[in-house]
């Protein structure tokens, strides 16, 4: 009996592999879903690190996780805050960081948050983060099969998630993933 790699191997034309593959994937029998996603992408005729569609990405950090007094990070709160809240946050932490007072400026969670995400996405200007790459497989029936690939910055695939694992909630993307600049 012949693997799931084997049966997609013995079809010469990608757009009939992609059928196969869509048929399988839409009546959910998961045949294929066997195969190692970055291996599926190739047999189906695109490597991952060569997935056009990008996304740069990096992971949250959590505001505790950042070394100085909070008044250092308010650029990412300007224009989105009011100028006289920042202020008078500017002040406590200042004054915190000169010892003035015994604790921090006290940040809603909004402020947090986009503090959190500025300085994310800031890293991600500067270069940090990692890339996910993402291609579609449309069959002639109109099944998509989605992927996607996590490229370091050796663009080396490190990751990759086929539409079976994407269907099943595995994704390149989780909730402490903040995506930057696509092209």
């Amino acid at each position: 009996m012949k693997s799931p790699k084997q049966i997609i191997e013995a079809i010469s034309e990608y757009h009939e592999r992609i059928e196969v593959v869509a048929q399988d994937f839409n009546s959910g029998k998961n045949l294929f879903s066997k195969i190692d996603p970055y291996e599926l992408a190739t047999l189906l005729g695109e490597e991952p690190e060569d997935f056009a569609s990008r996304t740069h990405c990096g992971h949250r950090i959590s505001i505790e996780n950042l070394d100085y007094p909070v008044h250092h990070y308010f650029q990412y709160l300007e224009g989105k805050i009011s100028a006289e809240r920042i202020g008078k946050l500017k002040k406590v932490s200042q004054d915190f960081e000169n010892n003035l007072v015994k604790s921090d400026a006290k940040l809603t969670r909004k402020e947090i948050d986009l503090i959190e995400e500025g300085y994310v996405l800031s890293d991600l200007e500067d270069g940090g983060g990692w890339v996910v790459a993402e291609h579609c497989f449309k069959s002639e029936t109109g099944i998509e099969l989605e992927f996607q690939a996590e490229i370091g910055d050796g663009g080396e695939c490190f990751g990759c998630y086929g539409p079976y694992q994407l269907r099943d909630g595995e994704s390149a993307y989780s909730d402490e993933t903040v995506t930057g600049e696509s092209w």
